[in-house]
């Protein structure tokens, strides 16, 4: 019984905690990257980017093909298929805590250099940043909860918007220019999302 339970809730698995996140993933990406294109932005960020967007448009459809064959699997064993489950989640108080980890770099940047600026720029700055980490790890992922399993779209977004405010910080340890070891990179991702 167990195991003819498991096999139904593989599909709605497949969907919230792979295919939505990888989804989500390619978005950031994409968005990030018109971003940069647009203002004509050059750096490491830039390539990091570029290269997980080429690295996800493979993923992307054979993650779907994936998904359309355990559909078709399904719905020939039984005639009614549930995609996805009510998943709606609420933000906690301590959610709100996990925007400080993000930006912990521009903290440090900040008091490290904290005679070349102004109260009103540190403010600018930390906002920025603040927004940035919580569009990303607190309001799409309570959007997305519908259909995507929200503790994991939270960690994505933290560990996407921890990459890449810390990318200056691991180009200066590195010493890259531009461009940086896309393996470095995505270790670094991998280990924020965990």
């Amino acid at each position: 019984m167990e195991n003819k339970s498991l096999k139904y809730h593989v599909l709605e698995n497949l969907v919230s905690y792979v295919f939505v996140p990888t989804l989500l993933l390619t978005i950031y990406c994409g968005f990030l990257g018109i971003i940069y294109n647009h203002f004509h932005l050059v750096g490491v960020n830039t390539m990091f980017i570029f290269r997980m967007i080429k690295f996800l448009i493979y993923v992307i459809p054979v993650e779907f093909g994936l998904i359309i064959a355990l559909i078709f699997i399904k719905f020939k064993k039984q005639k009614k298929i549930i995609l996805i489950k009510q998943n709606k989640q609420e933000i906690f108080k301590s959610d709100l805590l996990l925007l400080l980890l993000p930006i912990t770099p521009v903290i440090q940047y900040i008091v490290i250099n904290i005679e070349i600026f102004s109260l009103h720029n540190v403010l600018i700055v930390l906002m920025f940043f603040l927004i940035f980490s919580g569009l990303l790890s607190l309001v799409i992922p309570y959007l997305l909860a519908i259909i995507g399993n929200y503790r994991v779209l939270i960690a994505l977004g933290l560990s996407f918007s921890f990459t890449i405010i810390l990318m200056p910080y691991l180009s200066q340890i590195f010493n890259w220019f531009q461009s940086g070891n896309l393996f470095i990179q995505l270790l670094c991702f991998l280990s924020f999302s965990y």
